[in-house]
């Protein structure tokens, strides 16, 4: 999916235009027109896409990082580990590197496999790609029918709703529950 929402929107100011809109409803100032839900469905939809998109992100760098780690860290361990040095006691210097090196790794290792990134991170670009494909079909809708009616929105809002809970942790929660 396209990536144009992270260069047009920015998550705080889609967050802020959604409080604002909460705002409007819990003070009594919101007009419950046609239009208004259309635009607030709009604006759940960006809101929801930027948020995603920094968390998915996120998660994407924290994975990579791991994995690179994980991979340097090896890498220079089995040269230390192989380096045949006559000098400076290298054997035991070596050796000992080596054991903070491969401790390293296990622990970063261990570390990725706990958190799951990796599941959680793809999860995470399912539900993105989504959210946007909502949004496409939402605004083709909207653009070549015209307007929305009500009743037209509320399939839209379903599969908005539908969508965030296929969240990784609901689905973790209820498999512990099943168990």
């Amino acid at each position: 999916m396209a990536n144009e929402t992270q260069k047009d929107f920015n998550e705080k100011e889609e967050n802020l235009k959604l409080t604002q809109i909460y705002k409007s409803l819990v003070d009594g100032t919101y007009v419950a027109t046609p239009e208004a839900q259309r635009s607030l469905m709009m604006q759940l939809l960006n809101t929801k896409i930027t948020q995603i998109e920094a968390k998915t992100r996120y998660k994407k760098y924290i994975h990579y990082t791991l994995r690179i780690g994980i991979l340097v860290l090896s890498s220079i361990s089995s040269i230390v580990l192989g380096l045949k040095l006559d000098h400076c006691n290298w054997v035991k210097i070596a050796s000992n590197t080596a054991l903070i090196l491969t401790s390293m790794v296990t622990f970063l290792s261990s570390l990725a496999i706990f958190w799951d990134i990796e599941t959680y991170w793809i999860r995470l670009k399912i539900m993105l790609n989504k959210l946007k494909r909502l949004r496409y079909e939402y605004t083709f809708e909207a653009v070549e029918g015209g307007k929305l009616s009500d009743k037209e929105i509320i399939p839209y809002l379903e599969k908005f709703i539908a969508i965030q809970s296929d969240e990784y942790w609901e689905n973790y929660f209820d498999s512990i529950k099943k168990d």
